[in-house]
């Protein structure tokens, strides 16, 4: 009579050996796919203009981001304002700064919103946010979300396939 537990050995022995060689395979075609098929997009932000730059494709989150800042300085150039009035001379543009990477499968959005002080009745404060979903309407939505003011507006979508 053969010994039932080097038979149950052996057996759980064959069984590891197939589910590592399974594992190795596994994690070395989702490691190569996701290598190759993740790619990035970003947005970026002037906030003195509230002018806007986007980029996508780009193999990683760094190289999006300067791109996205790179358009958005384009876009908004560095302007000298003379003095006026009591005020001094002022810079505008070339301020942007990125604010949302998105990767691959994901859209981003940027929205502006403006607060509303009912006391006085007046507009205040100019709020930005951004948000990110797997459709662009989920990304503007949940940007929207997330800000609190009033007079929204979508300033930027992006998505990176």
């Amino acid at each position: 009579m053969k010994n039932s537990s080097s038979r149950s050995a052996a057996r759980f022995a064959r069984w590891g050996i197939v589910a590592a060689t399974i594992g190795v395979a596994l994690t070395a075609s989702q490691a190569t796919a996701s290598a190759d098929t993740v790619r990035y997009a970003a947005i970026a932000l002037s906030e003195s203009t509230g002018g806007t730059g986007s980029a996508w494709n780009y193999p990683s989150s760094r190289e999006a981001v300067d791109a996205a800042v790179a358009a958005c300085n384009r876009v908004v150039p560095v302007v000298h304002h003379p003095a006026t009035g009591s005020g001094g001379p002022y810079t505008t543009g070339g301020d942007c700064a990125w604010q949302i990477w998105i990767p691959s499968g994901y859209c981003g959005a940027l929205v502006q919103s403006t607060s509303y002080d009912a006391k006085n009745d007046r507009w205040g404060s100019v709020e930005y946010t951004t948000g990110s979903g797997r459709t662009r309407e989920e990304a503007d939505y949940n940007a929207i979300q997330i800000g609190t003011g009033y007079r929204t507006q979508i300033l930027e979508s992006v998505c990176q396939d």
